[in-house]
């Protein structure tokens, strides 16, 4: 039987006879809405799809009523941390919604583009970390997913190929959001996913529990919780013992029973 390599950048696995070097990038699907109806893609070549893209960009910044920038993780970050990374979970590291000033500085940045040439293809599957929402009427409309380490934008804002230039608006976008292009990705992965997974160990017994008060006419059976107001039933409880109301969601809310 031949054996067969497959080259692309990246990890080195070994599958039966055959060595597979598989990118550290994987695809993810776009779960937003589709183009507009009716748009098609265009038929000028590359430099008009390039120009109409970045076109649609503008139009889309303009007509955005609210545009949201996150910096999340990858499945692919946690290879090698979990069993099944296909299942891994994802974690918002940053989320930011833009300014109406940072709005502006955005939709100049896509003013200022030229729509020479559409970018072109890459080896390297897609493995975004950036993620720019564009929303109208309160409603998503569309969503452009970022992967600085394929330097490749995907968007369902149009069906046109990206621009060579994107990156000149989008980058300055994503940093003035406070977010970087490229991170350690997996160890901020496994640290997070680390911290979600360590057994969490009961904190100190507060000290210092206020002593509810007994709601009026009902000594010996409901108090008032000092940190909300709420009644709490508490017969057969003794005085002093410390309790929390079992509505009351924040665990730092101990109180005690009061005196007879």
């Amino acid at each position: 039987m031949m054996n067969h390599k497959f080259f692309y950048s990246g990890l080195s696995l070994a599958v039966g006879s055959a060595t597979l070097l598989v990118s550290s990038c994987a695809s993810e699907p776009i779960d937003v809405p589709a183009p507009r109806a009716g748009e098609v893609t265009g038929s000028e070549g590359n430099n008009g799809d390039a120009l109409k893209y970045n076109q649609a960009l503008v139009e889309a910044i303009q007509n955005a009523d609210k545009i949201v920038i996150k910096e999340h993780s990858n499945q692919v970050d946690f290879f090698g941390t979990i069993p099944d990374y296909s299942a891994a979970p994802q974690y918002t590291y940053a989320r930011k919604v833009l300014s109406p000033g940072e709005k502006i500085l955005f939709l100049e940045g896509a003013k200022k583009l030229k729509g020479d040439k559409s970018r072109g293809l890459t080896n390297c599957l897609f493995a975004p970390h950036h993620r720019i929402d564009f929303y109208e009427l309160g409603q998503l409309k569309s969503s452009m997913k970022v992967c600085y380490k394929c330097n490749e934008i995907k968007w369902n804002g149009t069906s046109y190929q990206p621009s060579e230039d994107v990156f000149d608006a989008v980058t300055p976008a994503i940093n003035r959001a406070g977010m970087k292009a490229n991170r350690d990705w997996d160890a901020l992965a496994n640290q997070r996913y680390q911290d979600e997974i360590k057994p969490k160990t009961p904190g100190p017994d507060p000290v210092g529990s206020p002593t509810a008060k007994w709601a009026p006419g009902q000594k010996g059976r409901k108090v008032i919780n000092p940190f909300t107001g709420d009644l709490v039933d508490v017969e057969g409880i003794p005085a002093k013992t410390k309790v929390r109301d079992p509505n009351d969601k924040d665990p730092s809310h101990v109180f005690r029973v009061p005196e007879q």
